[in-house]
């Protein structure tokens, strides 16, 4: 089935979104890690990997979708969770791309995201 295929797709380039965002976290070691992704590529994998449709990314979602070993999932949630709830939100995983985190830069992606899933 091609909507199968087609899924699976997806899930495999969100998997391989999510770990190229952990090895940039992993290697630069610096509270404003920066990764070379498009914007747009990570849009894509939160949506993809937030299976609740919640907004947030949480550990069980990044195990469970993205393919990350508990620790890794951790690890990400420790250095990108600046709201400390435990989970990661599209904000604050476009700061790896943006280096910054708010309502102003939340908004002008709306815009720039507003396609329907």
């Amino acid at each position: 089935d091609l909507k199968y295929v087609v899924g699976m797709f997806r899930r495999f380039f969100a998997q391989e979104g999510l770990s190229r965002v952990l090895r940039a976290i992993t290697q630069q070691k610096t509270a404003t890690a920066k990764v070379d992704m498009p914007a747009s590529d990570l849009k894509f994998l939160f949506d993809v990997l937030d299976e609740d449709d919640d907004g947030t990314l949480s550990i069980k979602e990044m195990v469970q979708h993205g393919a990350l070993e508990v620790h890794e999932a951790l690890y990400l949630s420790e250095r990108l969770d600046k709201g400390q709830d435990g989970e990661i939100s599209l904000a604050e995983l476009m700061s790896l791309v943006t280096g910054h985190v708010g309502s102003e830069f939340v908004d002008s992606m709306k815009g720039l995201f507003a396609a329907k899933r």
